[in-house]
């Protein structure tokens, strides 16, 4: 009888990702899957799928607005993972995998997975920062330029500021 065994961190993982829908989408048997997953926070288990069936799930959950990360690491993977919002290949995905990837995982660690979802979430946020900053700037400054209260100069000097304060605000990502 041959049994698949999980990776060390994977309870680590889906825990640290509860807070989301977790799925398994497998063309392994349903008994399996079952067996894999009796263990694991995981809210939907199946088993026994095509990669078109596979696909189909994928387009289900897109049309519910639900938005879909995907990992795989076989050849049956890439049309699902090109299908998904955000594709994640495992380290040792084949190369048609890695090429539907958005993501490829270099370590064997799944713990990743969650680093990688909370630099995402950071950088979203950063963006929204700076573009904020960069709007709000324009809509004080440009009336003030427009009547003619700052001189071109001064308006120079002041997008210069602008944008030192994007990049200092970007850099800061760096440090997490």
């Amino acid at each position: 009888l041959v049994r698949d065994k999980l990776r060390d961190d994977t309870q680590a993982t889906l825990d640290m990702l509860s807070q989301y829908q977790l799925m398994v989408l497998s063309g392994d048997t349903q008994e399996n899957v079952n067996n894999i997953v009796n263990t694991l926070p995981i809210q939907t288990a199946l088993g026994g799928l095509s990669p078109e069936q596979k696909f189909e799930e994928v387009q289900k959950l897109q049309q519910q607005n639900k938005k879909v990360l995907m990992m795989g690491d076989g050849i049956n993977d890439a049309p699902v993972l090109a299908s998904a919002d955000v594709a994640v290949a495992v380290g040792n995905a084949t190369d048609v995998a890695k090429t539907a990837a958005n993501v490829i995982l270099l370590g064997d660690s799944l713990l990743s997975v969650p680093q990688l979802l909370n630099v995402a979430l950071s950088v979203k946020r950063k963006i929204r920062q700076n573009i904020a900053w960069s709007v709000g700037y324009n809509i004080l400054i440009l009336p003030f330029a427009i009547a003619g209260v700052l001189s071109p100069w001064m308006a120079v000097v002041g997008m210069s500021l602008s944008s030192i304060i994007v990049v200092t605000n970007s850099t800061r990502l760096l440090s997490k």
